[in-house]
């Protein structure tokens, strides 16, 4: 270790030093000052019990020479003799004695006194010790004493004692600073220097470990671009069904890649601290379904039911990071999904303890063993974790999801039984947006002037059939439920109802045919024989309203007109066309087959398209004609985006240019990427690989203000040219 090493060492090795002396040297000098305490009290009694025995010698010395000399003659005793008061004399030189009086106990009267002249006056408070002589007549000789003696000797004893005290601290202190110095100060420095050492090594490892993230982030996500951007591109083109299922297994696992990049970049954030949450507002019925239908296709493939249900009572609009909590449904239902061979998922939402809600996600899957349940929340651990394991995954999902959940104030717990299922429960602060009302928030679907109507709801899931019963009820029907519709019908035969809800398991069950029906299916199109609407599964809670509203009033839309999710590859539906009509692109990346892919996104969307190469030939393209939209990237060699962004900042700035709209199109995806790219001036942000839905979701949201930019710029280009073509004439002419 370096000598500056040492030097900033000694600091928190002094501040160790001070806190055991914080500790040490009050200890020490409590102990120290109650020792001198009781030495003290003990010395001072001595010294009492020594003056007391003093005087009362001295006194029973006088009287017994009182006595004889009282005994010398039969005449009647002279006290006032100078032997006698010479004898009394005799016993003020003790420093204590104040007086000594010869008194008459029969009458009171003083006989002699010393010393003469003064006597006993000013001995008011002095102690007296009486000492009776037995003569002829019997007298009394009393002695008056102070505690002047004993007051001294306290105070030597207090001087004596804070001494003590004083040297016990200055030796206490000296020896604690020796002691730490030799037998402890040279073991701890050497301590404090190996665990510095070792905190500056894991710091630079931490820092490498997240440049190398983010480095290899940015790497794998480049090539990721092109591979999914052009397996979304060959979707759109006519394909074999066999050609059709290639393309769909690239783009799955396309995203599945992604999600692994993803949940680890997570997870180093996390450990990082670095990792920031939103405070937003979010509608969480909206939420929960979306995340149902993004599902959905992997429930369609395993064929599993996959449903979710949100209490009736539960806010709709609640505050908090809408993005992180979509992320963590995902990852559980997903995981539930993945596990579960046969049965259903549900993902339901409640009312939990005063101020949280709960949100639950359980499968009928193969469950956890009991000794194996917290592990599943270990960072790259799975219950499974042999090399032939039957599922794959990195394991980070649910530690990242547990994770999050605290970060929000919320916990994660399991329960499981092997082969029973799983149930995840997520609890979390029920923050509610005010404003915007509590609980489902729906026109009710009864009638004023009409009874509450009846509707049967048919379904062989409980909790599904629950959730859908909850919902209508709370808009004012009358609801019956049963998995069996034998027993339904034979429970209100004399109570026909106003419309029967049936899951399609049971459509082929003897049901009134004048009642009107609605079907739910997980099949794109009505099936064979049934009866008034048809409802994708998993049913949407608007459209299950709008069409329970619609069959009640006799207006139930076209049953082929069906809600349903999205398929797992959603290009196939078509590609877009005009989506950036009028609007003038400029694209820039230093990839080649990323500018190509730039280009197939852009074919047929109606926009006037440049591409440059670098951030050299952005600027110098910008310059030559404007752009509405650039689409920069970030990381280039020789000029990057950041640069080329603040040069067409400036020009724009200098010439009274109206500012570009740009947006950093960039494989570096952390936070700290996003603010950089705002300081550089540039508006908006998407990461790689880049979606074509998302480059036209975002395109279409700017579409308006950008096309209006043009229209002002071509306004404006009109009138100066018309300005060059008839200048104004002057005065002169």
């Amino acid at each position: 270790m370096t000598t500056t090493d040492g030097a900033k060492l000694h600091t928190p090795t002094l501040g160790l030093y001070l806190k055991l002396t914080a500790v040490m040297v009050p200890t020490f000098l409590l102990f120290a000052a109650g020792g001198l305490l009781w030495m003290s009290e003990k010395n001072l009694l001595r010294s009492e019990e020594a003056m007391a025995m003093r005087i009362g010698n001295a006194t029973a010395r006088v009287g017994g020479a009182l006595e004889r000399f009282s005994d010398q003659s039969t005449a009647p005793v002279d006290w006032t003799s100078p032997y006698v008061t010479d004898l009394m004399q005799t016993m003020l030189g003790d420093p204590a004695i104040r007086c000594v009086e010869l008194t008459d106990p029969a009458s009171g009267a003083v006989l002699a006194v010393v010393p003469q002249g003064l006597g006993c006056q000013g001995a008011d408070t002095a102690l007296s010790l009486p000492y009776e002589v037995f003569s002829w007549p019997i007298t009394q000789l009393v002695t008056r004493f102070d505690e002047r003696e004993i007051a001294t000797v306290k105070r030597y004893q207090r001087d004596f004692m804070l001494l003590l005290l004083a040297g016990g601290i200055l030796i206490a202190s000296l020896a604690n600073w020796i002691s730490f110095r030799v037998i402890v100060g040279r073991p701890l420095r050497a301590l404090i220097g190996r665990l510095e050492e070792a905190r500056k090594v894991a710091e630079a490892a931490n820092q490498a470990k997240s440049a190398f993230l983010a480095k290899m982030s940015h790497e794998i996500r480049t090539p990721m671009n092109g591979i999914i951007g052009m397996a979304d591109m060959l979707g759109e083109t006519e394909l074999t069904r066999e050609q059709d299922s290639y393309v769909s297994t690239m783009v799955r696992s396309g995203d599945a890649l992604l999600t692994i990049i993803n949940d680890i970049l997570d997870f180093s954030k996390i450990e990082a601290g670095k990792l920031t949450l939103a405070q937003e507002p979010y509608r969480l019925r909206e939420l929960v379904e979306d995340v149902t239908q993004l599902l959905a296709p992997l429930a369609a493939r395993k064929e599993l039911e996959f449903f979710s249900d949100v209490a009736p009572d539960v806010p709709d609009v609640m505050l908090g990071d809408a993005g992180r909590l979509r992320q963590i449904l995902v990852n559980i239902a997903g995981n539930a999904l993945k596990f579960t061979l046969d049965g259903h998922v549900a993902l339901r939402v409640s009312q939990g303890a005063k101020g949280r809600f709960t949100i639950s996600v359980t499968d009928t899957g193969v469950g956890i063993p009991e000794d194996q349940i917290e592990s599943v929340f270990a960072a790259f651990e799975q219950v499974d974790n042999t090399a032939t394991r039957s599922f794959g995954g990195t394991g980070l999902g649910l530690a990242v999801s547990r994770q999050l959940t605290t970060l929000m104030g919320g916990t994660l717990a399991v329960t499981s039984r092997e082969g029973h299922g799983t149930c995840f429960e997520i609890t979390l602060p029920l923050i509610p947006d005010a404003a915007e009302g509590q609980g489902l928030r729906a026109p009710l679907l009864e009638s004023p002037d009409r009874p509450k109507p009846v509707v049967w709801v048919l379904d062989p899931i409980p909790a599904r059939r629950a959730g859908l019963a909850a919902c209508l009820a709370h808009l004012g029907c009358e609801v019956h439920t049963d998995s069996d519709p034998t027993a339904l019908l034979s429970a209100h035969r004399d109570a026909l109802p106003a419309l029967i809800l049936l899951d399609n398991s049971l459509s082929n069950s003897a049901l009134p045919a004048t009642v009107p029906h609605i079907l739910m299916s997980q099949n794109a199109v009505p099936e064979t024989g049934a009866k008034g609407g048809h409802l994708r599964k998993p049913v949407r809670e608007t459209l299950l309203i709008e069409a329970v509203r619609g069959a009640l009033n006799g207006t139930m839309k076209d049953p082929a007109n069906v809600a349903a999710f999205p398929a797992s590859n959603s290009v196939k539906s078509g590609a877009k066309t005009g989506w950036a009509a009028g609007i003038r692109v400029l694209a820039v990346d230093d990839n080649a087959t990323n500018r190509l892919l730039l280009e197939r996104y852009f074919s047929g969307s109606g926009a006037e398209l440049r591409l440059a190469i670098d951030g050299h030939d952005a600027v110098a393209q910008s310059s030559l004609a404007a752009a509405d939209l650039i689409l920069m990237d970030v990381s280039m060699p020789g000029m990057d985006g950041y640069q080329a962004t603040g040069l067409i900042r400036t020009r724009e700035a200098a010439q009274g240019l109206k500012p570009a709209h740009v947006v950093a199109v960039t494989a570096n995806v952390l936070e700290q990427h996003k603010q950089a790219a705002h300081m550089a001036g540039m508006d908006g942000f998407l990461g790689k690989p880049l979606r074509k839905a998302d480059l036209i979701a975002y395109v279409e949201r700017l579409a308006p203000d950008l096309r209006q930019s043009r229209a002002e710029d071509e306004a404006m280009d009109e009138t100066l040219a018309a300005d060059r073509k008839d200048p104004p004439q002057t005065a002169a002419e």
